[in-house]
């Protein structure tokens, strides 16, 4: 019986280690197949992205990492021969299309290679120099780095002009008296008076609402009619479009006859009320002049130009604002082609220029065939390149041609935004949350205080990013202190602090709007008149502490980035000094260190490895963020690169750096992916971009694992 029951039992417990091996396997099986799991979804991501990044970033090569984003074409061009290009524009030419599925040969056959030679006038620009805005912005686009300061505007300086054939001429009386005056190469001026009819209709709009579509708008928005429009019109929208309107009150208006056909009787139009034809009889004067160049007053030739729209002049001149008279200390070292440097000294005849002379310059060329009628794409800058170096070519033409924004290749502007973001970010993340670990770890007391505090971070550590970008647009953009002369008229609080030494330029008063209040006018009455003629900000001979926010800028993006962030710094840095023995602590108070000396000397050291740490899953984190930085620095499109294009050098250029915009890898990214039509042009640059993204990113994670090893390799205890 005894033997018969052992066997039962013996039977029953290998029944159990037969159930229970089976179940530990089974158990086994399923965590391998949720690793497995991990490692395949991680496997087919990262897969795809190289798989699809990678042809871009071959194609393009270092020119996709060191260009700013261009915009891609897809033009149809039709067959052509002898067309020339620069060799690195043709290289890339090639390379953009050397991918392409739908190409079993590329259309370019019989290359040949040559130098190009090109010649430019080196000058120098010599102070007082007056200059029209016109030609400024010539100057300042042809030579990176130079943008002066000037030192007033003048409405009457002389300004030149060239008439490209004999024209007849409207004028008004001080435009002929300008005109007797000047030189005119011995010509004598033919003056006849004509009497010219003007109509225009006299229009009540009676009170109600109506349907008005794109065309009526856009004919009376520049008029004095005053309506509510309930809706907008977009850009692209069709002429017929329609929107809800309502004109609060009658209102009588004096119309052109083109407002009139636009806007009146028509559907889609205003009914009105009353409607009544005005004719009026004007004496006009009107002049003959000879072909050729000529100089008159600035303020004349703004008139002349714009009574006489269908004109022939010949001019680089812009009428907003007058031309300026230079502030520089010392001549400076210009260039201009040959052409350009004529017109300049031509049309304007105040500039003064010494040390001129020619140099020359070859440059790669490649002279080829496009041999069938074909598509091609290219990045902006090889389109303009390719249009402006074969414009003479009658043979080439372009049928159509359609852009895809940011698809272009390059993201050098975006790789650098983020860099510095990151920068800003760790510099004041690492700073206050090894600070707060310290004090948290080493001198808060242990109690209910320290608890709640730690749970408050755990709880900040687990709120989405797009709340900390809104927190970042409301503390950092709009109500940060900022210790300016210049203060903005809608600062939240201000505290003055001391006098200043000197007023801002013109320039800058008038690039950043800066109305100037004198030292006997009543501030508040001051600043009351310069809002509202529309002026931002007001200069009246004080600094402030102006809490008026930074606006969107990297230093408002660094900042928000290293509050998202501080959390996981400040609980991986206690960590870290937690794990260091409290030995070491004793030890370096018994030899008489005081609390912070054995801190610095006995547990910050040791603790390095994990602060190494957290900086590595700081920088991780805060590279790849889009929300936080789409409200407060980051910018879509950015020509210019941070350091390029600043106005001022030392302390005051250093704060402009922080207070710009910057482009952004993970915006661009979202951008490119998100904000355009998708398509087979679209798409090899969203996966090029994350394929780089992807490589920083585990290139600073790898440099950091490194250092940490390193470090730990020297600390043992």
């Amino acid at each position: 019986m005894s033997s018969h029951k052992q066997e039962s039992e013996s039977f029953s417990l290998k029944a159990k280690k037969g159930s229970l091996y089976k179940m530990e396997q089974a158990q086994k099986g399923l965590f391998i197949l949720c690793t497995y799991t991990i490692l395949l979804c991680a496997g087919v991501v990262f897969g795809t992205i190289v798989k699809k990044g990678a042809p871009i970033l071959w194609a393009k090569g270092w020119d996709f990492i060191v260009s700013k984003p261009q915009s891609l074409s897809v033009m149809e061009v039709s067959a052509a021969k002898g067309l020339e290009l620069s060799q690195k524009d043709y290289d890339l030419l090639h390379s953009e299309n050397a991918h392409r599925e739908d190409y079993l040969s590329l259309p370019f056959a019989n290359e040949e290679r040559f130098q190009k030679e090109s010649s430019s006038m080196e000058f120098e620009l010599q102070p007082e120099s007056v200059l029209s805005e016109g030609y400024l912005g010539l100057l300042e686009a042809r030579n990176k780095g130079f943008r002066p300061d000037f030192i007033a505007r003048d409405e009457t300086a002389l300004v030149g002009f060239e008439l490209t054939q004999d024209s007849t001429l409207q004028v008004n009386t001080e435009t002929l008296g300008a005109l007797r005056q000047s030189d005119l190469g011995g010509q004598e001026l033919d003056v006849v008076t004509q009497s010219k009819e003007e109509k225009s209709f006299e229009v009540v709009f009676a009170q109600g609402r109506y349907s008005i579509d794109k065309r009526t708008y856009t004919a009376l928005e520049p008029s004095e009619l005053i309506f509510i429009l309930e809706g907008r019109f977009a850009d692209d929208d069709v002429a017929t479009k329609q929107v809800e309107c309502s004109i609060p009150h009658a209102q009588t208006l004096i119309l052109s006859p083109t407002q009139v056909a636009a806007s009146v009787d028509r559907e889609g139009g205003f009914a009105v009320s009353e409607k009544k034809e005005l004719v009026k009889t004007m004496e006009t004067q009107a002049v003959t002049l000879k072909k050729g160049v000529y100089e008159l007053p600035f303020h004349t030739l703004k008139t002349l130009v714009g009574a006489n729209p269908a004109a022939s002049f010949l001019h680089q001149h812009t009428f907003e604002k007058a031309p300026v008279r230079l502030n520089l200390k010392q001549a400076v070292s210009l260039t201009l082609s040959q052409a350009e440097l004529a017109e300049l000294e031509q049309n304007n005849p105040a500039v003064k220029i010494g040390a001129v002379k020619e140099t020359k310059s070859y440059t790669p060329y490649v002279r080829f065939d496009i041999e069938r009628d074909c598509e091609l794409l290219a990045a902006n800058q090889q389109q303009v390149a390719l249009k402006d170096d074969n414009t003479k070519n009658e043979a080439f033409k372009i049928f159509s041609e359609y852009t895809h924004s940011y698809s272009g290749g390059g993201i050098l502007g975006p790789i650098v935004g983020t860099g510095f973001l990151v920068i800003i970010c760790m510099v004041v993340a690492l700073s206050i949350g090894v600070a707060a670990a310290v004090y948290l770890n080493e001198y808060a007391r242990k109690g209910t205080y320290l608890k709640v505090v730690r749970l408050a971070m755990m709880n900040l550590a687990g709120v989405p990013s797009i709340v900390f970008g809104l927190f970042g647009l409301g503390l950092f953009v709009f109500v940060a202190p900022k210790f300016t002369s210049k203060p903005s008229l809608d600062d939240k609080f201000q505290i003055p602090l001391l006098p200043v030494a000197g007023e801002p330029s013109l320039r800058k008063q008038e690039s950043h709007l800066i109305y100037m209040v004198g030292e006997s006018a009543d501030k508040t009455e001051s600043l009351s008149i310069a809002s509202n003629t529309g002026f931002k900000r007001y200069y009246d001979g004080w600094y402030y502490l102006s809490f008026e926010g930074w606006g969107a800028c990297m230093l408002a993006g660094g900042f928000t980035l290293a509050v998202m962030v501080l959390p996981v710094i400040i609980t991986s840095c206690e960590e870290s000094l937690r794990a260091v023995p409290m030995g070491f602590r004793e030890a370096s108070l018994a030899l008489g260190a005081s609390k912070w000396q054995s801190v610095r000397t006995a547990v910050l050291p040791y603790a390095l490895p994990g602060i190494l740490t957290a900086s590595v899953l700081g920088i991780t984190r805060v590279a790849g963020e889009t929300a936080p930085i789409m409200f407060t620095s980051a910018v879509a499109e950015r020509s210019l690169l941070p350091w390029e294009g600043l106005a001022n050098t030392g302390f005051e250029g250093f704060i402009e750096f922080l207070s710009q915009s910057v482009q952004a890898l993970p915006y661009h990214i979202y951008t490119v992916a998100g904000r355009i039509p998708q398509s087979e042009y679209t798409q090899p640059m969203q996966y090029g971009s994350v394929l780089v993204f992807l490589i920083l990113v585990l290139s600073l994670a790898a440099l950091s694992v490194y250092l940490r090893v390193k470090v730990r390799s020297k600390l043992k205890w």
